[in-house]
């Protein structure tokens, strides 16, 4: 059974969704809006998925997009890639498909993200000559980042219904390619946190030993990737907090970063000696909540501060350099590897440094605040 659905926390409000979000429905108004897929779809493999087109009035487009599309319809910007019921496949702008759908009609996408390519079929004839299976024709090439499921509806009543798992697809994938399974087998051994101190809210960490991982990101090859030791009881909340931690250990210059502040990372901790730093801390503040469909879906702005000796070098380089290194950690990783896949999305909102040393100070911070949209089980804040 698969994970992937269709988003509540990052779609139009025009669109509703049913069926354990699986189906998405123009419930209001005309004119494109979009729902987009949660978890993120693979950065590497072959891998395929079908959109069923159940109730086609006057416009659908189906396809992918990264969280940089515009939520009208996948294709709209050079951010997404869709095929439309008017036959014509978008990449910022239109080209003939060959073809049209209509309601009642399955939509499969096979994507080879290894290299880069994307293909679309209906009913299991692959457009334009297409074969994912041998890698020819693709519809388009140069596919590169994060992207997710994506459907575009354009008039009230309009329905399409997203089938990841393979036991539910209508037709088998392509040779190579697999249906869409729980994004969990590409990341996660969990090496637990020798902790060396006590922190208020918590074993996050102090002095982490870590050991056995490679760095899951562009700074290394993607294989194990260091997840934190999860406490049957801690809340979704508290679970993503300590991904976020863990994420952060990996903030060192062996694994191609400009700063070694993941070398100690702490939650809610205040003072430090002269000889803690480099390091930073995570500050989760007050969440903004609202109920949907059963869920409630919270947004937690997490404020993570990080210090480091600047030596021989400039202060203000050395804390741009700090700011640089949190965001391509925190916010250039995808949701699985950051979050354990908790979390929907991760928005980079601002960060810098408000002060610089005086003289004779040796250390400079700077601070990168982010935002968290996650949900949980309406009264059950343990369970998604």
């Amino acid at each position: 059974m698969s994970d992937y659905v269709w988003n509540d926390a990052d779609k139009s409000p025009d669109i509703d969704l049913s069926n354990g979000d699986l189906t998405a429905t123009r419930a209001v108004g005309s004119g494109y809006v979009a729902a987009r897929g949660t978890p993120a779809l693979p950065t590497s493999g072959k891998y395929y998925f079908e959109i069923d087109p159940v109730t086609v009035i006057t416009g659908q487009i189906l396809g992918i997009g990264e969280l940089t599309e515009d939520l009208t319809y996948p294709g709209d910007t050079l951010s997404g890639y869709g095929f439309t019921n008017g036959g014509d496949l978008y990449h910022d702008s239109p080209k003939g498909a060959g073809v049209t759908f209509e309601s009642g009609d399955v939509i499969g996408i096979a994507v080879d993200a290894d290299a880069g390519k994307i293909w679309w079929a209906k009913n299991n004839v692959w457009l334009l000559s297409g074969d994912p299976g041998a890698g020819t024709n693709e519809n388009y090439s140069g596919l590169s980042g994060t992207f997710y499921a994506m459907c575009g509806l354009y008039s009230e009543g309009g329905i399409c219904i997203l089938v990841p798992d393979g036991d539910s697809q209508t037709y088998s994938p392509p040779s190579g390619f697999s249906p869409l399974e729980p994004p969990t087998g590409e990341i996660v051994v969990a090496v637990p946190f020798e902790l060396v101190g006590s922190l208020a809210g918590g074993p996050l960490v102090i002095g982490v030993v870590a050991t056995n991982f490679e760095l899951v990101s562009s700074f290394g090859s993607p294989t194990i990737f260091l997840g934190p030791s999860i406490i049957i009881g801690d809340s979704i909340r508290s679970q993503i907090l300590k991904w976020i931690g863990a994420r952060c250990t990996v903030i060192n210059t062996e694994n191609g970063f400009n700063t070694n502040i993941g070398n100690n990372v702490a939650q809610a901790k205040n003072k430090f000696t002269v000889d803690d730093p480099p390091l930073c801390v995570l500050f989760p503040g007050v969440e903004e909540g609202s109920k949907k469909y059963g869920k409630q879906i919270c947004k937690m702005p997490v404020t993570i501060e990080a210090s480091s000796y600047f030596n021989d070098e400039e202060p203000e380089d050395v804390a741009e350099k700090m700011l640089a290194d949190l965001i391509i950690c925190i916010g250039g990783g995808t949701l699985q590897q950051v979050t354990g896949g908790l979390a929907d999305q991760i928005i980079y909102t601002g960060g810098g440094s408000e002060s610089y040393p005086d003289p004779g100070e040796k250390i400079v911070g700077t601070r990168a605040v982010f935002d968290v949209v996650y949900k949980y089980l309406a009264g059950n804040p343990l369970s998604q």
